[in-house]
């Protein structure tokens, strides 16, 4: 399996082990997506949308005509197919299937997986602990590879699997009503009823693999309002910045301590005298 990441505005940071994780988690209109997005353009962090890559999957099981609840499918799939997201600037998701890697190119699917039908395939493909193991590791390895100061990373599970060491957790929640009327306004030509029964047959689903409504230990907030407010997102941004700040100033203390060290030896052999005081 190998996945690309394309970072569509330019790189401020290439240490790998520097990158700052944000890690919300949270089910269906819950608002993760809205916060996400708004934090990562006010910290000038990268955003990875988890949940683009289980659609991406549910999409390509259906177009080779595989059995979308088999796990060996997905399995031998993820062996072999090419996908790809930005991180930077607008998304755009691509997926070359293992047939045609190396011999049509990726196929854009950015569009493609966000119809209602890919939508109502997600949760037979995300039901395999396996599958999203690997897709779990997937992830970090991008956030890894980024070279970015920074990534908000969203999904589902994110708080207590993916990411559960991120400095920043954020788990959003909201009634089922109010996902319901968040999400029928994403779309067009739904009711709030049809999604309301939608989500919770869904929530049904994945509460047999993912525990996403028990905070890991961070914060957890209710978003019962059907705009998310920005400043609850200015908050957690500013915790996330801080910590940053801390990290940096650490890390210039311990090089300062390493310089401290570096001279003091040059002292002891300018003199003749060895570090441990013996002069022979």
């Amino acid at each position: 399996m190998e996945n690309a990441v394309t970072n569509e505005a330019p790189s401020t940071g290439d240490a790998v082990d520097g990158t700052v994780l944000v890690a919300i988690d949270g089910p269906a209109g819950s608002g993760k997506s809205s916060v996400s997005r708004a934090a990562a353009d006010r910290l000038g962090f990268g955003i990875l949308d988890t949940g683009a890559a289980y659609r991406a999957l549910a999409w390509a099981l259906r177009e080779r005509g595989d059995d979308i609840d088999s796990e060996a499918a997905a399995l031998t799939l993820l062996d072999g197919w090419h996908y790809g997201i930005t991180l930077r600037g607008e998304q755009r998701v691509t997926v070359e299937l293992p047939e045609t890697v190396g011999i049509g190119g990726a196929t854009d699917v950015t569009a493609a997986i966000r119809a209602n039908e890919i939508s109502a395939l997600v949760s037979r493909v995300s039901k395999h602990p396996v599958v999203r193991d690997r897709l779990n590791a997937m992830f970090r390895a991008m956030v890894a590879e980024s070279g970015l100061p920074g990534v908000v990373i969203e999904g589902r599970d994110i708080t207590t699997v993916v990411a559960p060491d991120a400095p920043v957790r954020l788990l959003l929640t909201a009634s089922p009503e109010v996902r319901a009327q968040r999400r029928a306004g994403d779309l067009p030509g739904s009711s709030a009823e049809q999604v309301l029964a939608e989500l919770r047959a869904r929530d049904e689903k994945d509460a047999e693999v993912v525990d996403f409504f028990t905070p890991a230990p961070g914060w957890c907030w209710s978003t019962p309002a059907i705009s998310i407010s920005s400043s609850r997102c200015r908050l957690w941004s500013m915790r996330c910045v801080r910590h940053r700040k801390a990290r940096d100033e650490r890390a210039g203390q311990r090089a300062r301590v390493r310089r401290f060290g570096d001279r003091r030896r040059g002292d002891h052999h300018r003199r003749g005298v060895r570090p441990d005081g013996d002069g022979r």
